[in-house]
């Protein structure tokens, strides 16, 4: 039982979390992916469509509630059901959110981003409830303030995305695996079911939850036969995955809603393009999936959205021409195995990363120590289960991310963080970090932490730590969502309006229209100067954003902007844009006494 004094602590704790995420999300406009999640939530509550297949509905549904507790126009036109009845979501999300006519759009992306933070807060009480378990009050506490001090959540708990919200249903159903490995049963093997299909419900990464599940049956068998009670195969797996699958599946197709479809009878089956995918799909698998488009498929837009993911892992050039998948100076369709080993690395704290790193090598010395005594089947035989849960999970969760060929964004790795922080409460019961100085080098990392992400709070989505020179640097290794998600157009709106320029030249990564969405008066397109070998005729204020400073057309001789690529910005608004003054496409001087 916590006493009432680690009560107020973990209150004060999570308190400051949800200030930062207040902070944070006020300064941070509509980023790139919300045009598509919060249109959709609406359009599947008020049309009964799914406008975004490629994501699973739970969390849009979530980031609905407030907004029709807060009577949100749906935009109900006959314009607006023709968008979502064709899956337009750019369309109907810019018309929902930027010319509603019951609220504004601050108010729209305010509203649908308060579900995730509150998941962020459950998510920080269960990760200070499984370290506290395992490692006492201190342990817990110290998980706790390490996750609260952490940017990559700051920055996803407080938008309207996925990302989030699978980190804390995969944490959720770790925790509900561990309690069916304590206690076996068919309840507990139930209630592994309805959390691997809720986790199914936010997010298709949380697919890595099947292997886990039945990684971590195999490994509780294997240990009830080195204690000597054995038990079947049959009964200590097979019995426990079917039954969790059969909830599993329910649980899924109750989440969307009970639906039984045709493929055939699709839209998006029936238009050309979706011919094409089949083709594509065909030609991967060797088989003709077209002969299975007339039967009917319950939770049909779920499994379409999965093939919608395998098309896009195996031919990304596929959905754009453009070379989107960027890491340090390089593009590369089939994305990196060390990508997200790099992302890792750069985007969270080293304070963090040297704990992480700690708490790891103290758990496998100790590991180590007990094989080289007692040998395998002795530690398994006196092995926790709930060690099993906590290690299990991240390790085939990162195996997953490092075989993805879709290499867009550092938020994929947001489900391994519950899990370090949990096993960062371990340090609290080393004893050789008790000594003077163990307790004046975590206080100064502690310190290091908590100032680096409080400089970070007016744009945690672009951090990046100091080995590849902060946040200011970080575009040069890696662009898309974790630097450039349209998260700075409003701050380019009040600095334009503050200089007085009405006449500029933009070119951003957001789907959003600058003028007629953004009220960015004046915007106009930078000619495209890829095919030539001068630069554009322009003269003037031009603003580009990382992702699109470093874009190139995969048929183009070179990079779109390859004028501007070696010239120093007068100015830069947030981590994300680039503001250049060019006379006769030249990169000159601005006019004295501009500012931006």
């Amino acid at each position: 039982m916590a006493t009432l004094r680690e009560r107020l602590a973990v209150g004060a704790i999570l308190g400051a979390l949800l200030v930062g995420l207040l902070v944070s999300s006020s300064r941070t406009g509509v980023t790139y992916d919300e045009l598509a999640n919060i249109p959709s939530a609406i359009a599947r509550a008020h049309f009964g469509e799914e406008s975004d297949y490629t994501h699973p509905p739970l969390a849009r549904d979530l980031a609905s509630i407030p907004l029709f507790l807060h009577g949100i126009d749906p935009v109900d036109t006959p314009d607006a059901a023709a968008e979502v009845a064709r899956g337009d979501w750019k369309a109907y999300g810019r018309r929902l959110i930027f010319h509603n006519p019951s609220m504004s759009a601050g108010a729209i992306v305010f509203w649908s981003r308060v579900p995730n933070m509150l998941l962020t807060l459950l998510g920080g009480g269960l990760v200070w409830g499984w370290s506290r378990r395992r490692y006492g009050a201190a342990g817990g506490l110290l998980s706790l303030g390490a996750y609260a001090l952490a940017p990559p959540l700051l920055a996803h708990g407080g938008l309207c995305t996925t990302d989030l919200p699978v980190a804390v249903a995969f944490l959720l159903a770790a925790l509900v695996l561990e309690r069916s490995l304590r206690a076996p049963g068919r309840r507990n093997h139930a209630l592994v079911g309805v959390a691997i299909g809720v986790a199914f419900l936010t997010k298709f990464s949380a697919l890595a939850l099947v292997p886990v599940s039945v990684l971590l049956w195999i490994l509780a068998w294997l240990r009830e036969r080195a204690l000597g009670r054995p038990r079947t195969f049959v009964a200590a797996v097979l019995r426990p995955a079917l039954l969790a699958a059969a909830v599993g599946a329910a649980t899924l197709w109750a989440g969307y809603g009970f639906q039984v479809r045709r493929p055939i009878d699709d839209v998006a089956v029936s238009l050309p393009v979706g011919h094409q995918i089949i083709a594509r799909i065909d030609r991967a698998l060797g088989a003709r999936v077209e002969e299975l488009l007339d039967v009917p498929i319950p939770a049909w837009d779920f499994w379409k959205g999965i093939g919608a993911q395998v098309v896009h892992t195996l031919d990304q050039s596929g959905w754009t021409h453009e070379e989107c998948q960027y890491l340090w100076g390089r593009f590369d369709p089939d994305g990196w195995w060390w990508y997200f080993p790099l992302a890792f690395a750069w985007k969270t704290p080293l304070p963090l990363l040297a704990g992480f790193a700690l708490a790891i090598a103290a758990s496998g010395i100790a590991l180590g120590s007990r094989l080289r005594r007692r040998g395998l089947a002795r530690v398994l035989a006196r092995a926790d289960v709930g060690s099993f849960a906590l290690v299990v999970p991240p390790l085939v969760y990162a195996g997953f991310c490092v075989c993805s060929t879709i290499d867009i964004g550092h938020r994929f790795l947001l489900p391994l963080y519950p899990f370090l922080f949990v096993a960062l409460g371990g340090l609290a019961r080393l004893a050789w970090l008790r000594s003077k100085r163990a307790r004046v080098a975590g206080i100064a990392l502690a310190s290091w932490l908590a100032v680096g992400t409080s400089a970070s709070l007016g744009d945690p989505l672009a951090y990046f730590n100091e080995t590849v020179g902060g946040t200011a640097h970080g575009w040069r290794y890696l662009v898309d969502s974790n630097v450039d998600w349209g998260q700075d157009l409003g701050r380019l709106r009040g600095r334009l309006r503050a200089a007085g320029i009405h006449r500029f030249f933009l070119d951003v990564h957001h789907s959003a229209r600058p003028v007629e969405d953004l009220h960015l008066w004046g915007a106009q397109p930078i000619p495209d100067a890829s095919w030539d070998d001068r630069p554009p005729a322009i003269d003037g204020l031009v603003v580009v954003s990382a992702t699109r400073l470093l874009s190139k057309d995969a048929r183009a001789p070179r990079p779109r902007y390859w004028w501007l690529l070696d010239e120093k910005p007068f100015a830069r608004v947030g981590a994300s844009l680039f503001a250049y003054w060019v006379a006769s496409g030249r990169v000159t001087a601005p006019p004295a006494g501009l500012t931006l």
